[in-house]
């Protein structure tokens, strides 16, 4: 099955990427500047670019519902910068076919769980429903649930209630999962931009993944800065290039209110997230 992509180089590197990337199934559309790949990307509704390093690839931000993959030179180091700046992937030149095909299949994963993150909360809901009925959980636990579950998959509520939504997110992954989470908000924060069910899919969305990657412990924050609110999700799981791990639906849900989302430690064994959440006007 072919992958649409937007290719962002110069024409004379151009003939060095094109015949591997093709041969791998990718339909490439071509662009040397941001306003001719802003067009392409809205044209055909592209969701996945590669493009060299150059001051171009950090416009591509703009454009949240893109995986952006950069290339460039074998250099761990340069990639973990890379990674930790919000790109989705990194792959080292010279291109080889196999790097291809492991870059398409987690750009394809990445798709599949960020296509709709109501489903996500709703299956998650689900889950944690079965966990806490068959380790017969009292009362209070099921409603917990439930209300989290409603704070998730109702019609989303803006300006946004970051409190809220951590809790919501922090008890429907504990109870799915069994992560153990903490969480420290300050009861005074004020409302966002972002909506609350969104802000809560989108914790959600990086708590459920630590989870599968094999963490056992998470931690959520989050603290009023001067103009925006800050939301830090740590989590115990080993960090390495070709990680499944994406912050990539997190970036759209959180770039569709001009927030920003920044990997801003990541040491070998654990993983800190940070959400940066415009106020809402008063």
């Amino acid at each position: 099955m072919s992958v649409e992509a937007l290719l962002l180089s110069s024409a004379t590197q151009v003939a060095a990427f094109r015949p591997i990337l093709q041969a791998q199934g990718l339909r490439l559309y071509e662009a040397e500047n941001f306003q001719d790949a802003k067009t392409l990307v809205q044209r055909h509704q592209l969701r996945l670019a590669l493009t060299t390093e150059s001051p171009i690839h950090t416009q591509l931000k703009a454009l949240p519902q893109l995986d952006l993959v950069l290339l460039g030179r074998d250099d761990a180091e340069t990639a973990r910068r890379k990674l930790r700046a919000g790109a989705a992937d990194w792959l080292s030149l010279p291109l080889r076919a196999s790097d291809v095909q492991r870059m398409l299949s987690f750009h394809r994963r990445r798709q599949d769980s960020g296509q709709s993150s109501e489903l996500l909360s709703a299956s998650v809901l689900v889950d944690a429903l079965n966990r806490a009925l068959k380790s017969q959980a009292s009362e209070q636990v099921l409603r917990q649930v439930v209300r989290a579950g409603r704070v998730l998959t109702r019609d989303d509520l803006t300006p946004g209630n970051a409190i809220a939504a951590v809790q919501a997110a922090a008890t429907l992954a504990q109870t799915a999962t069994g992560l153990r989470i903490g969480v420290q908000t300050d009861p005074s924060l004020r409302p966002t931009r972002l909506g609350t069910a969104k802000t809560a899919r989108a914790v959600l969305h990086l708590l459920m993944s630590s989870a599968q990657q094999g963490a056992t412990q998470a931690n959520v924050s989050a603290i009023e800065l001067r103009d925006h609110l800050q939301v830090d999700v740590y989590s115990d799981i080993p960090v390495s290039l070709g990680n499944a791990f994406s912050t990539a639906p997190v970036h759209r849900i959180v770039g569709s209110a001009g927030g920003r989302v920044e990997l801003t430690s990541t040491t070998g064994n654990s993983l800190q997230i940070q959400l940066s959440l415009p106020l809402a006007e008063p």
